[in-house]
């Protein structure tokens, strides 16, 4: 006699299902992929294979259990469904029907390269440009037939959305945003130089830095004009960009944006005394450390599913494996505090200039950056509107993406946020 659980086993019948849909997922893949020579595996609980994509062609092989570049895992039938077009990877994954691990930039690059049987009711390229002398990595979204406007439309309806992500994050932090915008906006999401996949130079990567590398993109795509949402560094971003360049700009959501210190300036004396290169020494990341400060931006509370903080830990220990991308991290952070507060060139004293709407949403429990700038933004910045989410923390557009989405939505349609239990509202 025996003792213990028993272990559900797949019938072949849905062993047979899987192998099926997986086969079916690479066909759909281009023949080949220029540039690019990755192993990502696709995988259902029941089974798994891989995927080499490479200039030479694309091939299904057996899976082996040895390290690939990204993991793509769902349900058989959330396969089915993305084969079918009824929704991408992207929705898929910010649904919580699959998951992704490893290099996330190349595991959406390869959801963006999947032909379905009937369109999407949006699409994606993941791709790196270049911006300048710079390779700058992007995620674009596209409507099918976005360009033909009616009589009906207004120009904002077509304006671009960019998205910004924040210090240490990647384009991949904004997922819950971008597919909450792609149904009817063309959504451009980038990682700054110095994050993700785009270049490292040795630089100062100071928010004005970061700010023109912004304008050089607009002018890459041939954008006049585009709206901006920003988390963190990218808030902050956003607003340089606003003040120096206010005919670029239409209106602006900004998650907790990093704004210049006031008050609490005692790191400043020693940061700068310390080089950007201490960063480059090798670093104390392991995962349990990564995930812990990931966590904390969730101020202490369960908004975010545990996948997308798998995948954030992964891409980080990734990304800041290498001295350069520690380097800059450091450069970035710094370039952040030591900048002007107040002066000629001071960050508060610009903030004026800015000619944009402008919704603020703070969290109640943001350990990085207090929600008591809400009051101050409202006095400096014209068409300024602050909320607060009293159970939020540094990162809205995971922890509630649905109420971050829909407020972002109506505040680009011209409608203001209203409080509840949950928010509290500051409208200078």
């Amino acid at each position: 006699m025996t003792s213990g659980l028993a272990v559900a086993v797949p019938s072949a019948r849905r062993v047979g299902r899987a192998e099926s849909v997986l086969a079916d997922v690479a066909i759909r893949l281009p023949d080949r992929r220029d540039n690019l020579d990755a192993l990502v595996r696709i995988a259902t609980p029941e089974i798994s294979y891989k995927v080499r994509i490479c200039d030479t062609g694309t091939e299904l092989i057996p899976d082996d259990g040895k390290p690939v570049a990204s993991e793509l895992t769902a349900s058989v039938e959330a396969w089915e469904s993305v084969v079918a077009g009824e929704f991408n990877v992207l929705e898929a994954v910010d649904a919580g029907l699959m998951t992704i691990r490893g290099n996330v930039h190349l595991a959406m690059d390869f959801g963006g390269m999947m032909i379905s049987d009937t369109p999407y009711s949006w699409h994606y390229n993941v791709d790196r440009v270049k911006v300048g002398k710079l390779k700058v990595a992007r995620l674009v979204t596209t409507i099918p037939d976005s360009g033909h406007l009616s009589a009906t439309d207004s120009p904002r309806d077509h304006r671009p959305v960019l998205v910004l992500h924040g210090l240490s994050a990647t384009k991949s932090s904004m997922l819950p945003t971008i597919v909450g915008l792609a149904v009817d906006r063309e959504v451009h999401a980038i990682d700054h130089p110095g994050h993700g996949d785009s270049d490292k130079p040795y630089v100062s990567y100071s928010p004005s830095f970061l700010a023109g590398t912004v304008i050089r993109y607009l002018d890459a795509i041939g954008a006049e004009k585009v709206d901006l949402i920003g988390n963190s560094l990218g808030g902050r971003v956003s607003l340089e960009v606003a003040a120096r360049w206010p005919d670029r700009v239409g209106r602006m959501v900004l998650y907790a944006p990093a704004m210049a210190p006031i008050k609490d300036r005692n790191l400043i004396s020693l940061l700068r005394v310390v080089p950007s290169s201490i960063g480059m020494i090798p670093g104390i990341f392991t995962r349990g450390r990564a995930e812990m400060v990931i966590k904390s931006l969730l101020g202490g509370l369960d908004g975010a599913g545990q996948s997308l903080i798998d995948a954030a830990v992964d891409d980080f220990l990734r990304i800041y494996s290498t001295a350069g991308a520690r380097r800059a991290l450091y450069s970035a952070l710094r370039g952040y505090l030591l900048a002007d507060s107040f002066g000629e060139k001071g960050f508060w004293t610009n903030l004026p200039k800015i000619r944009s709407d402008a919704l603020f949403v703070w969290g109640r429990h943001d350990d990085l950056v207090s929600w008591r700038y809400s009051r101050a933004t409202s006095q400096w910045i014209p068409h300024a509107v602050s909320v607060i989410f009293e159970d939020g923390g540094h990162v809205p557009q995971i922890e509630h993406p649905e109420r971050t989405n829909k407020m972002t939505r109506e505040f680009f349609d011209g409608v203001l946020p209203q409080p509840s239990p949950a928010v509290t509202v500051w409208n200078s």
